[in-house]
């Protein structure tokens, strides 16, 4: 495992391990966050209005605090890994769907 992976994964788990969110340790919560984020990613958000893909985003956000959280909670250190990888594959959806765009708008409204 690389360096900046790593020292990524650690910084994501421990901010998610501070904000207090209430977790059950059970494999169906993690399931659950699991399926969100798969059916999530499915839409095509180029046909979303903007309400939706606001919708769309909040539950990837909600989502992934949800996998992070659990992974902070109930997974040992060693088992953790096993999520990062969804950790890190829905962020940079997020990221693509939900901030670029935002970025590039605040740029034209700055002009």
């Amino acid at each position: 495992m690389n360096i900046m992976r790593w020292i990524s994964l650690s910084f994501i788990l421990f901010t998610s391990f501070s904000t207090g969110y209430a977790i059950t340790c059970s494999n169906n919560q993690l399931q659950t966050c699991e399926t969100t984020i798969a059916y999530e990613r499915t839409k095509d958000e180029t046909s979303l209005s903007q309400l939706d893909l606001m919708k769309l985003c909040s539950n990837l956000r909600s989502s992934m605090n949800c996998v992070m959280n659990y992974s902070v909670n109930c997974l040992k250190s060693e088992e953790r890994l096993q999520t990062g990888d969804l950790i890190q594959l829905t962020r940079k959806h997020i990221y693509y769907v939900c901030e670029e765009e935002d970025a590039i708008e605040g740029k034209l409204y700055s002009q």
